[in-house]
């Protein structure tokens, strides 16, 4: 049985809401606050928290074009209980850097397949705050295999990202990719990032 913290969580209902096409969230979810977004997700990717209660949600919004017509889908998942044990130290600006950095070790080898997704999205986020990503990059590469709820998109982004900022950061990852043995475990992403970080090295 979920528990259900207040008015506005119970109006999204237990799990969260997934709308049908030319459907709109119901207005409880506007009052969520945009607890992660990140530059490359636009409106698209985005934690979003309860001002009242502090549960967590992972919000996804889908435009779809066709020849016949468009539509928008919004996607409003409720995070488990124990994501704000997890998530909410991720991206708490009180916290050094180093520190939220070792904190994504553990979240994004979290049991739990949602929470894993907020991580990654998170070390996305965290990516664009300038975070630091020393720890965190074995776990990181680690879930780029995890196909889970674009659990493997969130982290290729942020390592996407990461690796832009210098040829140092660069070496980082391709080095961190070796020791993880990705490129056996994933071809979608390693290949891209390895041909990035050649731009960055050459």
């Amino acid at each position: 049985m979920v528990k259900i913290h207040c008015a506005t969580c119970a109006s999204l209902g237990a799990a969260g809401v997934t709308t049908d096409v030319r459907e709109v969230l119901p207005k409880a979810a506007e009052t969520l606050e945009i607890f992660a977004p990140g530059r490359g997700h636009g409106d698209n990717e985005q934690i979003r928290r309860c001002p009242i209660c502090g549960t967590l949600y992972r919000y996804r919004y889908h435009y779809e074009y066709d020849v016949t017509g468009s539509w928008d889908e919004y996607y409003l998942w409720r995070l488990p209980d124990a994501a704000r044990e997890v998530i909410d130290p991720l991206l708490d600006p009180s916290q050094p850097d180093a520190q939220r950095d070792r904190a994504f070790v553990a979240a994004l080898r979290h049991d739990h397949d949602e929470i894993r997704a907020a991580a990654a999205l998170a070390l996305w986020a965290a990516v664009d705050q300038d975070l630091t990503l020393d720890a965190a990059l074995i776990p990181a590469c680690e879930t780029l295999a995890d196909r889970k709820h674009l659990i493997g998109h969130f982290c290729y982004f942020a390592l996407l990202w990461y690796l832009r900022r210098s040829p140092e950061a660069a070496r980082q990852v391709t080095g961190t990719m070796d020791i993880c043995a990705i490129d056996e475990r994933d071809t979608h992403f390693s290949w891209i990032l390895r041909k990035e970080a050649r731009k960055w090295l050459t």
